[in-house]
């Protein structure tokens, strides 16, 4: 971890709930992520999609954070550290200005599996409304 975080390797984590390990996974747990981000990595988490569905990003988040993770760098590795991982930061990842607005609005903490979303904008515009 020290080596990736001293050289700048963005590290791309995942998919952690998966049964049947494949050699790269073998050896994951939900504590690689906070081992990484501890050594001062940049973290981005994956589902593995579409063998492991993206809705589940959150909950590989939560599970991050029940192991150790810190909730702020667990929600930056599901937003800006996962674009930032595919070169597309200037664009997506964070709320600023001329970045596209591509946004969804919870009724809570986005890492808990009781928050529900209540808007989904695209582009700008509510795509979604509860």
């Amino acid at each position: 971890p020290e080596e990736l975080s001293r050289r700048g390797v963005p590290c791309v984590v995942g998919p952690m709930m998966k049964g049947g390990k494949t050699f790269e996974t073998k050896a994951l747990t939900f504590h690689t992520p906070s081992v990484l981000a501890e050594a001062g990595a940049s973290i981005a988490l994956c589902t593995g999609h579409p063998s492991r569905p993206v809705h589940l990003l959150a909950l590989e988040a939560s599970l991050a954070v029940r192991a150790g993770l810190d909730p702020e760098i667990a929600l930056r590795a599901i937003t800006l550290n996962a674009a930032a991982a595919l070169g597309l930061d200037e664009r997506l990842g964070s709320i600023e200005p001329g970045k596209d607005a591509d946004l969804v609005i919870f009724d809570g903490d986005p890492l808990l599996p009781t928050s529900r979303v209540t808007h989904t904008l695209i582009g700008g515009r509510v795509a979604y409304a509860a």
